[in-house]
């Protein structure tokens, strides 16, 4: 389910840990070069920190 706004907002909200990131690009964009290697990178590192993999 895709969600939008202020349903996101909220659902974020009832959580007790979390990290959000918001990239200003629409869906598709996600394919484009430079954008999919920073999201991968963010993503990456968001494992790395979660998981206290070190580098």
């Amino acid at each position: 389910m895709e969600t939008k706004g202020p349903q996101t907002a909220e659902l974020i909200s009832s959580l007790s840990k979390v990290m959000v990131k918001q990239y200003l690009v629409s869906h598709f964009a996600f394919y484009e070069s430079g954008v999919r290697e920073g999201i991968i990178a963010d993503q990456i590192d968001f494992l790395k920190k979660s998981f206290l993999l070190n580098s």
